[in-house]
């Protein structure tokens, strides 16, 4: 019985991430979905977490057991994310990736990949579009 990390900050990367996951999660596995935010400051990024988390929810609620969490503890989301696969003992973590533009020099953003490189087990990046 698998157990799956999601991160996931608005309803279109829960999209992408949960298109990917309805090809790859079978009946009995687990998903713990968590939007992370630095500060609860009462902006739109705090409902579009909110809604993703929903999103989420509602295309892998009848595939998997489903678990939400939206976390305002002022924490950076990478290190929330890296900190919950640990706690979870979860078997991969899913994290949507933005393509970059051509001038830029880094291939992923910055909580991209930190979590690529400091996770210590396997990230899957689902590719977001531009």
């Amino acid at each position: 019985m698998p157990h799956v990390l999601v991160g996931t900050n608005s309803p279109e990367t829960s999209d992408a991430l949960c298109d990917y996951l309805e090809r790859t999660l079978r009946e009995g596995d687990r998903v713990c979905a968590i939007n992370s935010r630095r500060t609860d400051d009462g902006t739109d990024l705090l409902r579009e977490g909110q809604a993703g988390l929903e999103r989420i929810e509602e295309r892998l609620g009848d595939l998997a057991a489903v678990e939400t969490r939206q976390l305002v503890r002022g924490n950076r989301p990478k290190d929330e994310l890296l900190d919950a696969a640990r706690e979870r003992d979860v078997d991969e973590i899913v994290i949507g990736i933005r393509r970059r533009r051509p001038s830029n020099r880094l291939v992923f953003g910055s909580m991209s990949q930190a979590i690529l490189l400091n996770a210590d087990r396997p990230v899957v990046a689902v590719p977001l579009g531009d």
